[in-house]
């Protein structure tokens, strides 16, 4: 089974909506070899199927944490997670259909479906892709909001 096969059905399994990046490659190393690549390797594989995956990138959280040590954005990033904020890129499987277990599973396809196509167009638009990072976290709190609803 490819990388894409075994994301996707990480994901369709997983029950959110949305899953940290950094925990999809955690998952996927587990089963893979070095064929996985990095973190960043597998979020351009993703990107690279709109078809299949929706990737929000998340905004940098703290302006300049890039010229910080790989231990203190690593502490930096545990503490935005137990305040409840997940930093790192999010992605999610929105297709095939038939692989989604999730709750709200029709709605959250649709909504997933319109983002995946929203984020495509964005890539054409400069100004646009930095507006829908911006609004990432919106779209997270919509689909969690579908799935623990258990919209149709």
């Amino acid at each position: 089974m490819d990388i894409e096969a075994r994301a996707a059905a990480v994901l369709a399994g997983s029950g959110e909506p949305l899953v940290p990046l950094s925990r999809l490659h955690r998952a996927l190393a587990g089963e893979s070899g070095p064929e996985l690549g990095s973190p960043l390797q597998l979020r351009e594989r993703l990107r690279g199927r709109p078809d299949l995956f929706l990737v929000l990138e998340r905004p940098a959280a703290l302006p300049g944490t890039e010229g910080w040590s790989e231990a203190d954005r690593a502490r930096y990033e545990d503490a935005l997670r137990a305040a409840g904020a997940e930093p790192s890129t999010l992605v999610a499987v929105i297709g095939p259909a038939e692989a989604l277990t999730i709750r709200g599973g029709a709605v959250v396809r649709e909504v997933g479906a319109t983002l995946a196509e929203l984020t495509a167009a964005a890539a054409e638009l400069p100004g646009i892709a930095s507006a829908l990072a911006d609004s990432a976290s919106t779209a997270e709190e919509v689909l969690l909001a579908l799935t623990r609803t258990g919209a149709p």
